[in-house]
């Protein structure tokens, strides 16, 4: 017979860390877009388009067109290192291709800055090596760093987009084609932004936040930030009671739903909690309970607070 108290629920704020449970679920839910083949049709469509626009762009400036054609090489290796880097694997004929294309000095850096052609070329290429320099950054497990990085961060090329919008729309083949490329860019950017949920768990994995569980020895429920989809697996380490007693635990969202507010409500059944980890959390959270009623019960009463318009 299903033993009730195992279900009750009950507010904690406990040190806890919430994090996905592998890496494939990583890959699912921060690169949900590779899942049917649909991300990869779509780059090949759009690098081809942005490649016969650099190939007339050459016919009418050749140096412009090298330049540009630079960049989408630069801007493909960015694009290959950040997907690596999401789904966590880097294997080592990968890493050994990487690091010498990597080494490459871009051809924007050797034009002379002063005229909106130029500061654009070099402003692109200056966006494309920062994230370069962050994909570095994890590639290299220096996640603090990553994080940091990956702060509000402003670009003088962004200055530029409006003015490069009206050029590409008056039919400027340069301005069509730097629009293609930073356009793939930020698409692949939005991948590291996501990619921070991950990091900040590999941070400091001793270094647990206070959170609020609504928890039970069956599972717990949690506002985040983050929508994680219904059925993800999570991983949920917390401690509990006097002692601080470590729970870890692993579990399935049943229920993810979105609060006014914007945040979300994430609730998961545990589905490794054997009998004597159910028995022993039980325990601990009727002890809580006891702590709340008592804190609740000694609370000093608060003065009463009289309305001058009653008078």
């Amino acid at each position: 017979m299903r033993n009730v108290r195992r279900y009750f629920r009950l507010d904690v704020l406990v040190p806890a860390v919430i994090k996905l449970a592998d890496k494939d679920e990583v890959v699912r839910i921060v690169l949900p877009e590779l899942a049917g083949g649909v991300w990869a049709d779509r780059e090949t469509a759009h690098d081809k388009d942005t490649h016969r626009l650099i190939e007339k762009l050459a016919q009418e400036n050749e140096t412009a067109g090298k330049v540009l054609r630079d960049l989408q090489s630069r801007l493909a290796l960015l694009s290959e290192a950040i997907i690596w880097l999401v789904q966590g694997s880097l294997p080592q004929e990968r890493i050994e291709n990487y690091l010498p294309r990597r080494a490459l000095a871009a051809l924007a850096t050797h034009l002379k800055p002063g005229s909106f052609t130029v500061d654009m070329l070099r402003g692109l290429n200056e966006k494309i090596e920062f994230y370069l320099s962050v994909v570095d950054a994890a590639a290299n497990k220096n996640y603090p760093a990553f994080l940091d990085m990956m702060k509000s961060v402003e670009f003088s090329f962004d200055a530029l987009l409006a003015g490069l919008a009206q050029k590409s729309s008056a039919g400027a083949v340069l301005a069509q084609g730097v629009l293609a490329l930073h356009t793939k860019l930020e698409r692949h950017v939005d991948f590291l932004h996501k990619f921070r949920q991950e990091a900040q768990y590999m941070v400091n994995k001793d270094s647990w936040p206070i959170r609020k569980l609504n928890i039970s020895a069956g599972g717990a429920g949690f506002l985040s930030a983050h929508p994680y989809p219904k059925f993800a697996r999570l991983v949920i380490h917390f401690r509990l009671g006097p002692k601080q007693e470590t729970f870890n635990m692993t579990g399935n969202i049943v229920s993810s739903r979105t609060l006014s507010d914007g945040e979300h409500y994430i609730a998961v059944e545990f589905t490794n909690a054997n009998e004597s980890v159910q028995n022993r959390m039980i325990v601990l959270l009727q002890n809580e309970e006891l702590n709340q009623v008592m804190a609740y019960l000694h609370k000093p009463a608060k003065p009463a607070v009289v309305d001058d318009d009653e008078w």
